[in-house]
């Protein structure tokens, strides 16, 4: 079974999700692509978000773009493509 941590060190993410929620929670860091979509996303805490963006802008290519929102607004996104 993988584990919260599991999966962030699969990701290349520097926290896990479990570790943003037990610092009180945080932002979300997408990297998103020249068209606006997301490539990938993660949860940083106030401590580790300077070391979120850093590890998602390698995902954004050139002409993409690197956001950080905050937790509803990108659930709100997620609902609005649905």
């Amino acid at each position: 079974m993988l584990t919260d941590d599991d999966l962030a060190l699969l990701l290349g993410y520097p926290e896990s999700k479990a570790d943003v929620f037990a610092r009180g929670g945080g932002r979300v860091v997408q990297a998103r692509d020249a068209d606006g979509h997301v490539i990938t996303e993660a949860y940083a805490s106030t401590e580790r978000l300077a070391d979120t963006v850093t590890a998602l802008r390698a995902h954004a290519p050139l002409a993409g773009s690197l956001l950080v929102l905050a937790p509803a607004e990108a659930l709100a996104r997620r609902v609005a493509l649905t």
